[in-house]
């Protein structure tokens, strides 16, 4: 490869390393914190307590393999 196509690649693959990394800094926002302070806290619900259910019970057909007796 020549010298400027070299130069071309590393400064393209410079370029797109930055974007990328750009997108991953951000500042550190105290807001968060105090809109935690503000959330009503959720209040548990009793769970219902299980009892058994009614059972189903599948009847297979009756198949005969072999000859039909005719």
């Amino acid at each position: 490869m020549k010298k400027q196509t070299i130069m071309g690649v590393i400064a393209i693959m410079t370029i797109i390393a930055v974007a990328m990394f750009a997108g991953c800094v951000e500042k550190e926002a105290s807001e968060p914190a105090q809109a935690d302070a503000q959330m009503p806290t959720p209040t548990p619900t009793p769970t219902p307590t299980s009892s058994p259910g009614p059972t189903l019970t599948v009847e297979r057909p009756a198949v005969n393999i072999g000859n039909s007796g005719a």
